[in-house]
């Protein structure tokens, strides 16, 4: 009659911890599930980047899709759940963890022979919408891009100057509407951050909260790339 008591005792331990794990793989999974944005791609004052090659992080029950510059349309990876670190084993020597405790925030690390690297991505509102069924939507994303980085107010030659969410531009001598445009694919003409205006495109970059412009000539290099202007416009941040 003992050993039958010990025996149930020890199905029901097991049974016990069974359905905790399991309740603990859910609850993690749950918890990482989600679209999540390269940190220095979406955030405004971060310019001066190099080019990008993934930007865009999927995570969905057993699956994380990667997509970025050159692989729009998504590339996707099978996973295994480490349970006590919420910690996503990828193929490739890749894995995904959360940064701290912050389910809004996770870190990337890959690596490639003895190189090893890490980059931030983080939950922003809204950023599913940049995907649909074909990988990245160009038009969502420059639409996100322009409210992220653009909108808002600037002060130049003593006029308040506004970039409208709806790349409009109110008040301002040069240009009338903008538009962001993603660096996608694998050749471009342009620096990887450039808006595209009604009389022309500009690389722009934002310092302090200020938006220097400088104006592409219709002059190529050897690589036949365009090259940037002598027209150079600073637009100061105006603050609340």
């Amino acid at each position: 009659m003992r050993t039958i008591k010990t025996l149930q005792l020890y199905i029901f331990i097991a049974l016990t911890l069974f359905l905790y794990n399991c309740e603990n793989k859910i609850n993690s999974e749950i918890k990482l599930n989600g679209c999540y944005g390269l940190t220095e791609y979406f955030q405004s004052e971060n310019t001066n980047s190099d080019y990008i090659e993934t930007f865009l992080l999927k995570i969905n029950k057993d699956k994380v899709k990667i997509f970025g510059t050159v692989e729009t349309w998504g590339k996707e990876y099978k996973y295994k759940l480490n349970k006590t670190k919420d910690t996503i084993e990828l193929e490739n020597n890749f894995k995904v963890y959360q940064k701290q405790n912050n389910s809004s925030i996770i870190c990337l690390k890959t690596q490639m022979g003895n190189k090893t690297e890490i980059f931030e991505y983080q939950k922003l509102p809204n950023l599913e919408k940049i995907i649909d069924n074909k990988g990245i939507n160009s038009i969502i994303l420059s639409e996100y891009l322009n409210k992220s980085i653009i909108t808002g107010k600037y002060k130049y030659k003593n006029t308040i100057i506004h970039f409208n969410e709806n790349s409009g531009v109110e008040n301002f001598e040069k240009f009338s509407s903008y538009n962001v445009i993603p660096r996608l694919g694998t050749n471009s003409y342009y620096d990887n951050h450039i808006i595209q205006t009604n009389n022309g495109i500009w690389k722009y970059q934002k310092q302090n909260g200020n938006l220097i412009l400088t104006k592409y000539s219709n002059n190529r290099d050897e690589f036949e790339s365009f090259i940037l202007g002598e027209e150079k416009i600073e637009l100061k941040k105006v603050v609340k």
